[in-house]
């Protein structure tokens, strides 16, 4: 894992070297339920990405993931230091209403 801050943002990676999640399934990683063909035996219900991004998502922040196959996977989170007070008014109001 590697933090670092560049400005107004902090820039976490998190990868392995795992058996990677082919290209075709990489932009369905973040939705509900999902799990990749390669997540073998690995136990879980597909909700963990999808939880990770609507937390990101809710500070504002970006997720990224890059993988190949046989190589591993490296997922990057953007969040920003301070959410301008505009930003944090609207936040409140979408989870409100939603």
């Amino acid at each position: 894992m590697k933090v670092a801050r560049s400005g107004n943002v902090i820039h976490v990676e998190v990868s392995d070297t795992g058996v990677g999640i082919p290209p075709d399934e990489v932009e369905k990683l973040f939705g509900r339920f999902f799990r990749a063909s390669t997540s073998g035996v690995a136990q879980g219900t597909g909700l963990g990405l999808s939880i990770v991004k609507s937390i990101v998502d809710a500070h504002r922040g970006k997720i990224d993931v890059r993988s190949e196959l046989g190589v591993g996977t490296t997922f990057e989170v953007d969040l920003p230091l301070a959410v301008p007070e505009h930003a944090a008014a609207t936040a409140t109001t979408e989870a409100s209403t939603a």
